[in-house]
């Protein structure tokens, strides 16, 4: 049985979905536990390890102990604030909170939702079987890996917004880019 004090139970449902769906999501009876990032009890033991290294370093330099509070929801909370927002940011009108320029203001699914489509933020193919995560989101990066790769032909054609552009649905410059990286295997990508 996890804690579900106040601060808690803001926490979960932060987690989760908005507040006003948490409790019956438009259906008599009780309420219920939407899906959720079940990250807690992973987060917790992680951030517990880390306190406790931390309290053992400090009670070796002053000789004190110290009273640690790991909390799973605490946790969750850090490890999944990217959903918590989306969530939060949503609960405001669309003509306040909308997606990127780059992807033409639509509203993504909260959290990382959206990722799928999305072409300069993706997993790629290696020549070796093995798989690199290619984040060149940003223009600067984009611009440096063309160079680098000796395409600077794609860069011209899609140079991209400034930040956060992930080039999402381009299928075109997806296909170009799944060639590319199968040039080389993944530890060379690495290198690269």
């Amino acid at each position: 049985m996890h804690d579900l004090g106040a601060r808690r139970h803001r926490t979960v449902q932060g987690l989760s979905e908005p507040r006003h769906r948490l409790r019956h999501v438009g259906r008599p009876g009780p309420a219920y536990l939407p899906e959720h990032a079940s990250i807690g009890i992973h987060a917790g033991p992680l951030y517990g390890a880390l306190a406790i290294l931390a309290a053992v370093i400090g009670a070796r330099e002053t000789g004190e102990g110290c009273y640690l509070d790991v909390a799973q929801a605490d946790a969750a909370a850090y490890f999944d604030w990217y959903r918590i927002e989306s969530w939060r940011a949503y609960e405001r009108p669309e003509d306040e909170v909308y997606g990127n320029k780059s992807d033409n203001y639509e509203r993504r699914a909260p959290g990382t939702a959206g990722m799928k489509e999305g072409v300069r933020y993706q997993v790629y193919a290696t020549a070796d079987g093995g798989h690199v995560l290619f984040m060149a989101s940003e223009q600067a990066f984009w611009k440096n890996f063309c160079e680098g790769v000796g395409r600077m032909d794609r860069f011209e054609r899609w140079p991209g917004s400034k930040f956060a552009d992930h080039a999402r649905n381009n299928v075109e410059l997806q296909g170009i880019l799944t060639e590319i990286f199968k040039q080389k295997a993944a530890d060379e990508w690495i290198e690269f």
